[in-house]
């Protein structure tokens, strides 16, 4: 996490300078979010692979990583490191959410989610700044209107066996 200082040089940012930035974002964008609940949130995303909120209709589980993604950002940050993709109930499988593979041209189309293309974008960066990397997240919004164990399966997979895995190469 970084800021910007007054000659415009990045400098890094504190944990709690962040959590502050964060919680001010969230003010100066009209949501009202318990303290609580944003560092419950900052910590999940943090410590964890996979972050899901649960909650009813309206209280903001959509908003919510946006809002990170944003104070994440700060003021100088290159935009792109954030993706809302809307889980379609007619999904089936992982070709909905990452693409498949056309036979008949011997190439990969990327699904219209864009999940492909902004893996590659971290990728691409990891390779580059190694642990100055930025964070990238994305938003799977309304999971449960399609089988998740259908379209997720092989990404639950990668998660639970992550120190088995070699890393991932991925191409454009």
């Amino acid at each position: 996490m970084t800021g910007e200082a007054e000659d415009g040089e990045q400098v890094p940012v504190t944990e709690i300078e962040f959590f502050e930035r964060f919680e001010q974002h969230v003010k100066n964008c009209g949501y009202s979010y318990r303290r609580l609940d944003l560092a419950s949130f900052h910590i999940s995303v943090k410590c964890s692979d996979i972050t899901i909120l649960g909650g009813l209709s309206g209280t903001g589980k959509s908003t919510l990583p946006r809002l990170y993604a944003e104070a994440l950002a700060g003021e100088s940050s290159p935009p792109g490191r954030y993706l809302h993709v809307g889980v379609s109930p007619a999904w089936l499988d992982m070709r909905d959410l990452l693409g498949h593979v056309n036979s008949l041209d011997r190439r990969f189309e990327p699904s219209e989610s864009g999940l492909f293309r902004h893996l590659i974008y971290a990728h691409e960066e990891w390779h580059r700044k190694q642990q100055e990397c930025g964070i990238y997240l994305v938003t799977l919004d309304e999971m449960n209107l399609s089988h998740v164990e259908h379209y997720f399966s092989g990404f639950l997979q990668a998660l639970e066996h992550k120190r088995e895995i070699s890393p991932l190469i991925l191409t454009a």
